[in-house]
Protein backbone atom coordinates (compact mmCIF):
# COMPACT_ATOMS: atom_id res chain seq x y z
CA UNK A 1 0.00 0.00 0.00
CA UNK A 2 2.63 2.67 1.29
CA UNK A 3 6.13 2.33 2.33
CA UNK A 4 4.98 4.62 5.27
CA UNK A 5 1.36 4.58 6.83
CA UNK A 6 -1.05 4.81 9.75
CA UNK A 7 -3.15 2.47 9.70
CA UNK A 8 -6.05 0.26 10.99
CA UNK A 9 -7.31 -3.41 10.92
CA UNK A 10 -10.65 -4.28 11.63
CA UNK A 11 -13.40 -6.61 10.84
CA UNK A 12 -16.14 -4.20 9.09
CA UNK A 13 -20.18 -5.82 8.23
CA UNK A 14 -18.99 -9.03 10.01
CA UNK A 15 -15.98 -9.53 6.88
CA UNK A 16 -13.09 -9.54 7.74
CA UNK A 17 -11.69 -5.61 6.34
CA UNK A 18 -8.57 -3.86 6.82
CA UNK A 19 -7.85 -0.05 5.82
CA UNK A 20 -4.75 1.99 6.11
CA UNK A 21 -5.16 6.02 6.32
CA UNK A 22 -2.71 7.04 4.04
CA UNK A 23 -0.25 10.21 4.41
CA UNK A 24 -0.29 12.57 2.57
CA UNK A 25 2.14 12.22 -0.98
CA UNK A 26 2.62 8.89 0.04
CA UNK A 27 3.64 6.39 -2.48
CA UNK A 28 0.44 4.44 -3.54
CA UNK A 29 2.50 1.16 -5.51
CA UNK A 30 1.85 -1.89 -3.38
CA UNK A 31 -1.24 -2.29 -2.68
CA UNK A 32 -1.65 -5.68 -3.31
CA UNK A 33 1.32 -6.42 -1.18
CA UNK A 34 -0.51 -4.72 1.79
CA UNK A 35 -3.57 -6.86 1.08
CA UNK A 36 -1.89 -9.94 0.93
CA UNK A 37 -0.36 -9.32 4.68
CA UNK A 38 -3.60 -7.98 6.04
CA UNK A 39 -5.25 -11.36 4.90
CA UNK A 40 -2.35 -13.07 6.18
CA UNK A 41 -3.09 -10.99 9.67
CA UNK A 42 -6.73 -12.18 9.65
CA UNK A 43 -6.17 -15.70 8.60
CA UNK A 44 -2.87 -17.03 9.62
CA UNK A 45 -2.25 -17.63 5.22
CA UNK A 46 -1.56 -15.40 2.42
CA UNK A 47 -3.03 -15.82 -1.23
CA UNK A 48 -0.43 -15.91 -4.06
CA UNK A 49 0.17 -12.37 -4.72
CA UNK A 50 -1.24 -12.33 -8.84
CA UNK A 51 -4.49 -13.48 -6.98
CA UNK A 52 -5.01 -9.95 -5.36
CA UNK A 53 -7.14 -8.20 -7.49
CA UNK A 54 -5.62 -4.23 -6.61
CA UNK A 55 -6.92 -0.78 -6.69
CA UNK A 56 -5.28 1.97 -5.15
CA UNK A 57 -5.43 6.19 -4.83
CA UNK A 58 -3.45 7.25 -7.13
CA UNK A 59 -6.33 8.32 -9.71
CA UNK A 60 -7.73 10.38 -6.63
CA UNK A 61 -8.44 13.87 -7.72
CA UNK A 62 -9.63 16.60 -5.82
CA UNK A 63 -13.11 16.89 -7.36
CA UNK A 64 -13.55 13.50 -5.78
CA UNK A 65 -12.17 14.65 -2.38
CA UNK A 66 -14.32 17.66 -2.51
CA UNK A 67 -17.74 15.57 -3.72
CA UNK A 68 -16.75 13.02 -0.58
CA UNK A 69 -16.17 15.99 1.82
CA UNK A 70 -19.65 17.54 0.89
CA UNK A 71 -21.27 14.33 2.47
CA UNK A 72 -18.83 14.33 5.39
CA UNK A 73 -16.78 11.39 4.08
CA UNK A 74 -13.10 10.60 4.26
CA UNK A 75 -11.18 8.29 1.50
CA UNK A 76 -9.00 5.72 2.96
CA UNK A 77 -7.77 2.40 0.93
CA UNK A 78 -9.47 -0.44 2.51
CA UNK A 79 -8.51 -4.65 1.66
CA UNK A 80 -11.15 -7.50 2.06
CA UNK A 81 -10.59 -11.03 2.63
CA UNK A 82 -12.78 -14.04 2.97
CA UNK A 83 -11.85 -17.55 3.82
CA UNK A 84 -13.96 -19.73 2.68
CA UNK A 85 -13.82 -23.96 2.51
CA UNK A 86 -12.21 -24.03 -0.75
CA UNK A 87 -9.37 -21.45 0.25
CA UNK A 88 -9.56 -17.49 0.61
CA UNK A 89 -9.95 -14.07 -1.44
CA UNK A 90 -8.67 -10.62 -1.14
CA UNK A 91 -9.09 -7.48 -2.52
CA UNK A 92 -8.16 -3.54 -2.51
CA UNK A 93 -9.97 -0.60 -2.93
CA UNK A 94 -10.48 3.02 -2.36
CA UNK A 95 -13.46 3.52 0.16
CA UNK A 96 -15.42 6.36 1.19
CA UNK A 97 -16.81 6.17 4.87
CA UNK A 98 -17.85 9.04 7.82
CA UNK A 99 -15.26 11.07 8.89
CA UNK A 100 -16.41 9.83 12.20
CA UNK A 101 -16.28 6.22 11.56
CA UNK A 102 -13.93 4.33 13.49
CA UNK A 103 -11.63 3.04 10.44
CA UNK A 104 -11.07 6.63 9.50
CA UNK A 105 -9.44 7.70 12.59
CA UNK A 106 -6.43 5.68 12.04
CA UNK A 107 -4.27 4.61 14.74
CA UNK A 108 -3.00 0.86 15.68
CA UNK A 109 -5.90 -0.83 16.91
CA UNK A 110 -7.64 -4.43 15.63
CA UNK A 111 -11.40 -3.78 15.55
CA UNK A 112 -13.52 -7.00 15.61
CA UNK A 113 -16.80 -6.59 14.58
CA UNK A 114 -19.91 -8.97 15.30
CA UNK A 115 -23.19 -8.46 14.15
CA UNK A 116 -23.64 -4.22 15.70
CA UNK A 117 -21.10 -4.63 17.89
CA UNK A 118 -17.48 -3.92 17.65
CA UNK A 119 -14.52 -4.52 20.38
CA UNK A 120 -10.98 -3.11 20.32
CA UNK A 121 -7.73 -5.04 20.78
CA UNK A 122 -4.58 -2.94 20.59
CA UNK A 123 -1.71 -4.29 18.38
CA UNK A 124 1.16 -5.15 19.39
CA UNK A 125 3.56 -3.35 17.21
CA UNK A 126 4.21 -1.78 13.70
CA UNK A 127 5.23 -5.32 12.52
CA UNK A 128 2.02 -6.54 13.60
CA UNK A 129 -0.07 -4.24 11.33
CA UNK A 130 2.44 -5.24 8.03
CA UNK A 131 2.10 -9.20 8.26
CA UNK A 132 4.10 -9.79 11.59
CA UNK A 133 2.49 -11.84 14.62
CA UNK A 134 -0.09 -9.86 15.55
CA UNK A 135 -3.75 -10.09 16.97
CA UNK A 136 -6.03 -12.50 14.21
CA UNK A 137 -9.73 -11.58 13.30
CA UNK A 138 -12.27 -14.09 12.33
CA UNK A 139 -16.27 -13.18 11.63
CA UNK A 140 -19.11 -15.10 9.65
CA UNK A 141 -19.22 -13.90 6.27
CA UNK A 142 -21.38 -14.94 2.95
CA UNK A 143 -21.10 -13.48 -0.49
CA UNK A 144 -23.86 -10.80 0.71
CA UNK A 145 -21.50 -8.73 2.58
CA UNK A 146 -19.15 -7.60 -0.30
CA UNK A 147 -22.43 -5.83 -1.70
CA UNK A 148 -22.23 -2.15 -1.69
CA UNK A 149 -22.93 1.23 -3.50
CA UNK A 150 -20.01 2.67 -5.20
CA UNK A 151 -18.80 6.54 -6.73
CA UNK A 152 -17.22 6.00 -10.14
CA UNK A 153 -15.66 8.70 -12.04
CA UNK A 154 -15.11 7.82 -15.28
CA UNK A 155 -15.19 9.43 -18.85
CA UNK A 156 -14.90 6.66 -21.01
CA UNK A 157 -16.98 3.85 -22.85
CA UNK A 158 -18.56 2.13 -20.44
CA UNK A 159 -20.37 -0.85 -22.43
CA UNK A 160 -23.50 0.44 -20.65
CA UNK A 161 -22.96 -1.19 -17.31
CA UNK A 162 -22.54 2.00 -15.41
CA UNK A 163 -25.70 3.56 -17.30
CA UNK A 164 -27.83 0.18 -16.09
CA UNK A 165 -26.51 0.80 -12.36
CA UNK A 166 -26.25 4.28 -11.96
CA UNK A 167 -28.16 5.25 -9.25
CA UNK A 168 -27.40 9.04 -8.83
CA UNK A 169 -24.59 11.70 -9.70
CA UNK A 170 -22.50 12.91 -7.07
CA UNK A 171 -20.04 15.61 -8.07
CA UNK A 172 -18.59 14.57 -11.35
CA UNK A 173 -18.86 10.97 -10.82
CA UNK A 174 -22.19 9.07 -10.12
CA UNK A 175 -23.07 6.74 -7.44
CA UNK A 176 -24.18 3.11 -8.08
CA UNK A 177 -26.63 1.01 -6.69
CA UNK A 178 -25.49 -1.90 -4.67
CA UNK A 179 -23.02 -3.54 -6.93
CA UNK A 180 -20.98 -6.89 -6.02
CA UNK A 181 -17.06 -6.70 -5.18
CA UNK A 182 -15.99 -8.90 -8.03
CA UNK A 183 -18.56 -6.81 -10.84
CA UNK A 184 -16.88 -3.64 -9.52
CA UNK A 185 -13.48 -4.81 -9.50
CA UNK A 186 -13.88 -6.82 -13.28
CA UNK A 187 -15.50 -3.57 -14.71
CA UNK A 188 -13.01 -1.47 -13.49
CA UNK A 189 -10.11 -3.72 -15.01
CA UNK A 190 -12.07 -3.15 -18.56
CA UNK A 191 -12.79 0.26 -17.79
CA UNK A 192 -8.78 1.35 -17.41
CA UNK A 193 -8.22 0.32 -20.79
CA UNK A 194 -10.94 3.28 -22.30
CA UNK A 195 -10.52 5.64 -19.39
CA UNK A 196 -6.91 5.34 -17.48
CA UNK A 197 -7.99 7.83 -14.78
CA UNK A 198 -10.85 6.18 -13.83
CA UNK A 199 -11.42 6.22 -10.31
CA UNK A 200 -14.04 4.56 -7.91
CA UNK A 201 -14.52 3.92 -4.07
CA UNK A 202 -16.99 2.18 -2.14
CA UNK A 203 -19.34 3.71 -0.52
CA UNK A 204 -20.21 2.69 3.87
CA UNK A 205 -22.56 4.93 5.36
Amino acid sequence: MTDKYDGSTGCLEGAPAFCGVLTTGAELQREAEACRRCAALAFGRAPRAGDVPAFGLEHLRDCDAAAAAERGLACVLMSGGHSTAEGMTAYTEPCFLPKDHPLASGGRRLLVYTGDSWREVEASSEESLTGGAGPEGEAECDNSIDVHPYYIRFSGDSGGWLDIVTRERMGEGVVTMPVSVKAMHNWASHAVKFDPEVFFARLIK
